[in-house]
């Protein structure tokens, strides 16, 4: 087992090493993974300290409870985009334009996060929420298709296995960052991730169209 292992790790390397479209599209993953990893891990205490600056037990709950909405609003509007919408402009345009439109609604609700959050009103802080969702909705389906689409057959497996390691490797970051950003500054999190997706934005734009199959 430990053979297969290793063998399986010196195929993901090499494919990382020698392919660079691919290499591209795994760092992109790379940054976007950890600006939504800070994210995730800072909302419930921005929101409480926010909502629920009183603390305690029942501010615990409280801030639990709005925590909870501020997710299924994220976690149902990207069901939809996912299930819905993206099927639909896949057929009018490319991955690439949707993978692109999906790093800038991320940068741009991330960016409005703490700004919403100064205004006080839960309601429109929501929306923040439904952009995220957008946002990600947009570009995990789109970049799944590329690595797919820019992939011979017999790597795909490999390649789609180096983009989840990526992906893992962000959710692992951010968490590790994200109390110590906070500490400091309470949007801090958010501004970070803003920066982070500008920068996978940039990637996203030395990526070329994959033809698709007839």
């Amino acid at each position: 087992a430990s053979a297969t292992q290793r063998s399986h790790s010196a195929s993901l390397l090499s494919l990382f090493r020698t392919d660079g479209a691919l290499r591209q599209l795994i760092v992109t993953t790379l940054f976007m993974m950890t600006a939504f990893a800070l994210m995730e891990q800072s909302v419930a205490l921005f929101i409480e300290s926010i909502w629920v600056p009183g603390g305690g037990e029942s501010g615990m709950k409280e801030a639990t409870k709005l925590t909870s909405i501020f997710l299924v609003v994220v976690g149902i509007t990207a069901i939809f985009v996912q299930g819905f919408l993206v099927r639909k402009w896949l057929k009018v345009t490319q991955e690439t334009v949707l993978l692109r439109v999906g790093l800038v609604v991320i940068a741009l609700s991330l960016a409005l996060i703490p700004c919403l959050g100064a205004l006080s009103s839960y309601p429109l802080f929501l929306t923040s929420g439904a952009l995220l969702a957008l946002g990600s909705g947009l570009f995990n389906p789109s970049m799944l298709g590329l690595i797919s689409l820019s992939t011979p057959s017999e790597r795909q497996g490999v390649a789609l296995a180096i983009n989840q390691s990526a992906a893992a490797m962000g959710r692992i970051l951010g968490p590790l960052c994200a109390g110590a950003l906070f500490s400091r500054w309470a949007p801090l999190p958010f501004t970070v991730g803003v920066g982070l997706t500008v920068v996978a934005l940039a990637l996203s734009w030395r990526v070329r169209a994959p033809k698709r199959p007839q």
